[in-house]
């Protein structure tokens, strides 16, 4: 993909728009799977990941799932200067 930064988001944010709620809801279980498989994952005491916004890949479960198997969630934090 080419473009500018915020041609690729618009896009992309474009994209998402038009895919259903169960078939996003269906590639975050399928990421949460491919995570826990991870060696990476399975070692790691501590995982950083984003709270979806606009249509992303749902991680509630992901963050569900990191803190029952006793991880520690980092989570970004935006200041006012972020524009989402």
């Amino acid at each position: 993909m080419t473009g500018t930064k915020k041609e690729i988001r618009k896009a992309m944010l474009l994209e998402r728009s038009g895919q259903t709620e169960a078939l996003r809801t269906e590639a975050g279980l399928q990421a949460l799977k491919r995570l826990m498989a991870l060696d990476q994952y399975k070692n790691a005491e501590s995982v950083m990941i984003y709270i979806d916004i606009k249509n992303e890949l749902p991680t509630g479960a992901m963050i569900v799932e990191m803190l029952n198997a006793g991880k520690t969630v980092v989570l970004p934090s935006l200041d006012g200067s972020c524009r989402i």
